[in-house]
């Protein structure tokens, strides 16, 4: 238990220098950032996905978060060709184009995730760890579909080779889900590896099967 307390300030402090190196890499303007993102009242739906619910929530200013509504793994049996996907139910809030943008964006991206258009714009009031958005922004430019990147590789990616740890940190802590594709971050020897803390994985083999042209969904 000691040797537990004295090791977790260290690891603290490594993960702190390597996200300050990474918001100095990536060019990171926190100033912009504040600009582009300011927080208004959110908006959330259901979207029905061949794999289970999505939760959206957004405002005018961009998406607030893109989560799975799952169970557990056994949960995760694809809808397509089996029952109507792509409705969207649950609708609370005002009024919001992004939330109707990131709507379509999902349809399209089961379609053919290709072809899937650029998605809306991301609001980053409500993260805490601000050192992750540089992060999520390099993965969601650079990282396409059908392609994967080891945590290293996207540490390097962000200019800091040193930094995977935070990069698993940010990837464990994404709101934003298919979005910014942490399912395509894999281990350094190119497994899978977890998805969503482990209740995932099956969902994170069919989305790689899935940008890999493995796959077929057409919504009703």
């Amino acid at each position: 238990m000691n040797q537990i307390v004295r090791l977790a300030p260290i690891r603290e402090m490594r993960v702190k220098r390597e996200s300050k190196t990474l918001r100095m890499n990536t060019g990171w303007d926190k100033k912009e950032w504040l600009s582009r993102s300011d927080h208004k009242d959110t908006s959330t739906a259901t979207f029905e996905s061949p794999l289970c619910d999505i939760l959206i929530g957004a405002c005018e200013s961009g998406i607030h978060s893109i989560s799975w509504q799952m169970n557990n793994d056994s949960s995760m049996v694809p809808k397509a060709r089996q029952e109507t996907w792509g409705a969207v139910t649950g609708r609370q809030g005002p009024s919001c184009a992004p939330l109707e943008e990131a709507v379509a964006w999902l349809r399209q991206y089961f379609r053919d995730p290709h072809v899937a258009q650029r998605p809306p714009p991301l609001c980053l009031r409500q993260v805490k760890v601000e050192s992750c958005i540089p992060i999520w922004h390099k993965l969601k430019d650079q990282v396409g579909p059908g392609t994967t990147i080891s945590y290293g590789g996207l540490a390097q990616l962000c200019g800091n080779p040193k930094a995977s740890r935070h990069v698993g940190y940010a990837m464990g802590h994404n709101p934003f889900t298919l979005v910014v594709p942490c399912h395509r971050v894999v281990t350094s020897s190119g497994k899978l590896g977890n998805y969503c803390r482990g209740r995932g994985n099956q969902l994170k083999t069919w989305l790689h099967a899935h940008e890999l042209g493995g796959l077929d969904c057409e919504s009703n």
